[in-house]
């Protein structure tokens, strides 16, 4: 099993993106889940293109390793009605890569980083891993 908790976003950009939630309070949840269920994978997801540094988002990543954060999904945002946000920037398929290779340095042991990657992307495949 594999407990999941989007951080969505960068610390920086939370308010913003997320005014109805914290990004600490989102650390704390992951955390909690990590040293009361310590064999079960933990999982979190980005979404790129908000308007993010990619050194933020480096960062964001910093911190979910630290609370021992499994897997990453790190994807690009796509606006779903016009009622939501913009995207301010679209990311390359590049960026993706060296986010992935940099997740993987600081120890994920299971990343998806591409402009369609998804939370529930390969969700099932993923258990097993």
């Amino acid at each position: 099993n594999i407990f999941n908790h989007n951080i969505e976003t960068t610390k920086q950009l939370s308010p913003k993106i997320r005014p109805q939630s914290s990004y600490n309070r989102s650390l704390k949840v992951l955390q909690y889940a990590k040293k009361k269920y310590p064999n079960i994978k933990i999982k979190s997801g980005l979404m790129l293109g908000l308007g993010e540094s990619i050194e933020d988002v480096k960062n964001t990543l910093i911190d979910l390793q630290q609370i021992k954060v499994d897997f990453i999904t790190i994807g690009q945002y796509l606006r779903p009605t016009s009622k939501n946000i913009n995207v301010m920037k679209y990311i390359t398929p590049d960026q993706f890569k060296q986010l992935s290779k940099f997740a993987y340095k600081l120890g994920f042991s299971h990343v998806v980083s591409s402009p369609f990657a998804r939370s529930t992307l390969n969700a099932e495949e993923s258990i097993n891993i």
